[in-house]
């Protein structure tokens, strides 16, 4: 390609530069549209892909840390870019060849960056923009081509992966200004008629420049407006109409943002909507579980990002706190009961209240389903419960064993009973079995010499079965029930109580068992008698008038009055019955009553002992 092939005159410029303004990435300020600029025009000449690589490795980084102001920044680059097309061979890039929004895009990205440099520094992007223009002005002369702008979107050119020293030629020293760069070769200077002609043709093109853009920007202003009225009423489902004018609103200048109408309305919106979405969120949360985490910190995420006026909006901000306060309850629960199980430690027979300690804080998370958290602690303490218990009965058994070598036989007993009643292992059980009949018979045997039958019989008869067949059980049990054969009382014979001389009598006829009857006045209870009466055999109570409850008491070995019959006296009841004594005629009449216990037609009511 032959430089200056065809001279574009300054008004033909001005309208490439406004049929390509649109092609200039927004917010210029901004890192990601320089390097958008950069890559425009990496497009066309390949060879700047260096510099492109050379800005994202060494220059954007600086920017973002405020290392590097981004105004020579983008100096750098524009120079950089100028020497980089100075360099390459412009003759073979076959601009014809290219989509014309390739071009476009290229053309407006070699003006911006012709703007920020000195003339002497932008003679190569200015030569390149001439190149360009020329293809454009081809085309509408000739009429050789019918370019049609494609959907095209600029590039991601691949990044070398060289070294700072590999990129030639170097960006110019980030401490050194572009005003102090070895300026280019000047071109020839014009005749002085042409200059004068170029500055009116620039005036004019300046003057379009302006013009354009105020359109752009009124044009840009009454987009934002209309999409803001396009919000409407703000719901759930408002938030694309939301970030749509937002992104207007954004793309706009400062000075373009205060003269919009109805920007109040965008924030209003905005916050209107950021309250909707919060209430919804906290709606989502639901009956308060372990899994209710994600949904309640994403929750308190959006009520935190609200302002002071938006956040007083939240109508069920109540329920938010309500389901931190249960939330926080739950882990502290499961906390607590975690804690309590590690803490047991080696276990001991120290251990007891911790280990209480740690199965009631597990047995509280019951009520909340909240025992599955702790599955591999709960093991641990069914393992710390039943080493516990082994300790805990095996001290058990031998203290019940030193109490039986010093013959305090209930208490060795009574230890033994705890194992037999709390511990599953059957060696020990039976051990402890074994060890509690020896203590029992012992037992009997001491009571017997004391003459306490009672205790004596109330030994044997807890015995097993198979303890029975003992040679030691049968002597001492056959030694006690001969002796309470000789205890048992006469018949008829006053067990206990008094009461005065009568005329009236009660017979009472016994059957199979020994019988203790009960008499006791209804009005004075203190007057009371009680009498035995022999299996099989009858007799007679004289008593004086009055209201009696007649009660009796039936068994089969008689111990003594506290005890009667043991453990196995069965209790029975008449109900009451009146005795009186009249006179007439000279003659005296009495009352009788006679129980004939034999009789089947006998009724009387089972009581309890304490009723006796």
């Amino acid at each position: 390609m032959e430089k200056n092939t065809i001279h574009a005159n300054e008004a033909a410029k001005a309208i490439l530069k406004q049929k390509t303004l649109p092609y200039l990435p927004r917010n210029l300020g901004d890192v990601e549209a320089q390097r958008q600029i950069l890559m425009m025009i990496a497009h066309v000449v390949p060879a700047v892909t260096s510099c492109v690589a050379q800005a994202d490795k060494s220059i954007w980084p600086k920017v973002m840390t405020a290392e590097l102001p981004i105004s020579r920044a983008i100096a750098q680059c524009a120079y950089q870019t100028d020497k980089i097309i100075g360099s390459a061979l412009l003759n073979g890039l076959m601009l014809h060849s290219l989509p014309e929004t390739s071009l476009m895009q290229a053309w407006i990205a070699l003006d911006y960056y012709a703007y920020i440099l000195k003339a002497d520094y932008s003679v190569n992007i200015r030569y390149l923009q001439d190149q360009i223009t020329d293809v454009f002005l081809t085309v509408k002369t000739d009429g050789a081509q019918n370019r049609t702008p494609d959907n095209y979107s600029v590039p991601q050119c691949e990044i070398p992966d060289n070294n700072d020293n590999d990129l030639q030629p170097n960006l110019p020293d980030e401490n050194t200004y572009i005003t102090d760069l070895e300026p280019k070769a000047k071109k020839p200077v014009k005749e002085r008629s042409g200059k004068v002609g170029r500055v009116l043709v620039l005036a004019a093109v300046f003057v379009l420049i302006i013009a354009f853009g105020a359109v752009f920007m009124l044009s840009d202003t009454h987009r934002a407006e209309a999409s803001i009225r396009k919000i409407g009423t703000v719901t759930l489902e408002s938030e694309a109409k939301i970030i749509r004018a937002e992104q207007l609103y954004q793309e706009l200048t400062e000075r373009q943002q205060n003269k919009i109408d109805n920007r109040d309305a965008l924030f209003a919106a905005r916050a209107e909507y950021d309250c909707l979405v919060t209430e919804e969120a906290i709606d989502q949360i639901g009956n308060v579980t372990m899994e209710s985490k994600d949904a309640l910190v994403h929750a308190e995420q959006l009520y935190e990002a609200l302002s002071g006026e938006s956040r007083n909006n939240v109508e069920n901000y109540k329920t938010l706190t309500s389901a931190r306060k249960e939330y926080d309850r739950l882990e502290a629960a499961i906390k607590k009961a975690s804690d309590a199980i590690n803490a047991i430690g080696e276990v001991t027979l120290q251990s007891g209240s911790k280990i209480e300690a740690a199965r009631k804080a597990y047995d509280a998370l019951e009520k909340d389903d909240l025992q599955k958290y702790l599955s591999k602690e709960v093991t641990t303490l069914t393992n710390a419960e039943k080493a516990y218990n082994q300790l805990v009965s095996q001290d058990l058994y031998d203290t019940g064993m030193d109490y039986y070598k010093e013959s305090s036989y209930e208490k060795a007993i009574e230890r033994f009973d705890t194992i037999i009643k709390d511990y599953s292992d059957t060696t020990l059980l039976a051990s402890a079995q074994t060890a509690k009949a020896d203590c029992q018979i012992a037992l009997a045997e001491q009571s017997y010499g004391k003459r306490d039958y009672y205790l004596a019989m109330k030994m044997l008869d807890e015995m097993g079965t198979k303890y029975r067949q003992l040679e030691s059980y049968q002597m001492i049990y056959d030694q006690i029930v001969s002796e309470l054969d000789k205890a048992r009382p006469k018949n008829a014979a006053v067990i206990a109580g008094s009461l005065n001389w009568g005329r009236c009598n009660f017979r009472i006829t016994a059957a199979d068992q020994d019988l203790c009857f009960k008499f006791q006045n209804t009005k004075d209870p203190s007057k009371y008698k009680m009498v035995y009466v022999r299996a099989g055999q009858k007799a007679t109570v004289n008593v004086e008038d009055g209201t009696y409850s007649i009660k009796w008491a039936a068994g089969k070995y008689w111990y003594n009055k506290d005890h009667l019959f043991g453990d196995d006296t069965q209790y029975r009841s008449i109900g009451t019955v009146g005795f009186n004594t009249t006179y007439g005629n000279n003659r005296v009449y009495f009352s009788y009553v006679d129980l004939d216990m034999t009789s089947s037609s006998l009724s009387a009511t089972p009581i309890d002992a304490d009723d006796f």
